[in-house]
Order: structure tokens, then C-alpha cells, then sequence
């Protein structure tokens, strides 16, 4: 019992190109556009009070 794996962390390689300026990644919370894709849509949606 002693040999069990509880979690495996998975960490996509990012690289350090494209960073937006630390002002902006502080409001986004990251400074890697390319992990916002996805969030985008909704993060404009709140920054002009629509949510």
C-alpha cells in the first residue's frame, strides 16, 4: 500500500515569448496570452459589465 500514486501533475511547456506587460497579466492572471484562447469571450463579457 505504501507504492500508490495519489496525483500526476501535467504541465504544458510554455514558452517565454509574447508575455503581455505586467500590469495587463496581473488583471488576466497570467502573462501567457495563448492560455487565455479560451477565456477570452467570457473575460470581455465581465470587463464590460455583461455577466
Amino acid at each position: 500500500m505504501n507504492n500508490l500514486e495519489y496525483a500526476r501533475a501535467y504541465v504544458l511547456i510554455q514558452p517565454y515569448m509574447g508575455v503581455v506587460l505586467p500590469e495587463e497579466a496581473l488583471k488576466r492572471g497570467t502573462v501567457f496570452p495563448f492560455l487565455l484562447k479560451s477565456y477570452l469571450p467570457q473575460l470581455e463579457k465581465i470587463e464590460k459589465g455583461e455577466d
